[in-house]
């Protein structure tokens, strides 16, 4: 259960002092502490989803060690085929603006984190893993709700945890179309599923 927004008394309303939970989730998706408490703050402790999608809209007056750090994946990484990173596939056949993008981005990392915790007994070293690698995420690019709903089939098959978004709010997009897929495992196999993308 999360704990009670505590608010700093300044003023009417005062600064808002980072809910620990909420801190929590968003520094096991990859944000610093600073960045954390920042975009908490600025969205009044709503929820790790909102504070997200701010640091994804003001992802450039931010360090580059945030939620939507994106170094590039593929056969020729450097880094260790045991090593764990998330991925997030977005659809870009469906030309969303860049705030619906981030909404739907951020939908799609909290998506996986949350499936992962949910299995914690299946899922939990693997988290574990992923936080000592640095928490790495990739954002890749594919065409098509058809396309993405494979991809999350062969993650499936490959026992990776991961988490469709369809546009529920069917604001931009052909109602029920599959916005982002979101992925999380080790480079070696997560490269069997997406290691033809090209990063967004």
């Amino acid at each position: 259960m999360s704990g009670p927004v505590k608010k700093t008394a300044v003023g009417a309303e005062g600064p808002v002092t980072p809910n620990e939970e909420l801190m929590s989730i968003l520094v096991n998706m990859g944000v610093t502490n600073e960045n954390a408490a920042k975009a908490l703050e600025k969205t009044g402790n709503v929820s790790a989803e909102v504070a997200a999608r701010w640091i994804y809209e003001n992802r450039e007056s931010f360090r580059p060690s945030t939620i939507l750090r994106a170094p590039s994946l593929g056969l020729n990484d450097v880094d260790s085929p045991k090593g764990h990173r998330m991925v997030l596939v977005v659809n870009v056949g469906l030309n969303l603006s860049n705030r619906k993008l981030a909404i739907q981005v951020a939908h799609a990392s909290l998506g996986v984190y949350r499936a992962m915790m949910i299995e914690e007994e299946r899922f939990g070293k693997m988290l574990l893993r992923w936080e000592e690698c640095g928490e790495k995420v990739v954002v890749l690019q594919e065409t098509g709700s058809h396309a993405l709903m494979e991809l999350a089939r062969q993650a499936n098959l490959m026992g990776l945890p991961h988490f469709l978004v369809d546009d529920t709010n069917k604001t931009q997009a052909t109602p029920g179309s599959v916005t982002v897929l979101g992925m999380l495992g080790t480079t070696e196999k997560v490269d069997k599923v997406v290691g033809s993308l090209q990063p967004l």
